[in-house]
């Protein structure tokens, strides 16, 4: 939940940072064509595979993406958190269907 209240920072904390326009909208550009992608798949895997796993993976792509984003100083670094930011929305449905259950 806590990421998605930092998504609205994110174009204030690149600028921040020194990366230039044209970088930001890439990157964010990035996360939209993954997300896109990344929720039409997830909702296949969310009623196909175990939740629990789901759930995990949802955690582990979280804790990859805010490693990359201290660590942010250059572009690519900033593609790759944006990429993995896209992906957390692959695993993010079941994962939260399996903590609704609990």
């Amino acid at each position: 939940m806590s990421i998605r209240a930092i998504e609205r920072f994110f174009n204030l904390y690149f600028r921040d940072i020194g990366v230039d326009y044209i970088t930001i909208g890439s990157a964010q550009s990035l996360y939209m064509l993954v997300s896109a992608g990344a929720y039409f798949l997830g909702g296949y895997l969310a009623d196909r595979t175990n939740r629990k796993i789901l759930a995990g993976l949802t955690y582990l792509t979280s804790g990859i993406t805010y490693i990359i984003l201290a660590l942010a100083h250059s572009a690519v670094f900033i593609y790759l958190a944006m990429l993995f930011f896209g992906l957390e929305n692959l695993f993010s449905m079941g994962g939260t269907s399996y903590a609704m259950e609990v």
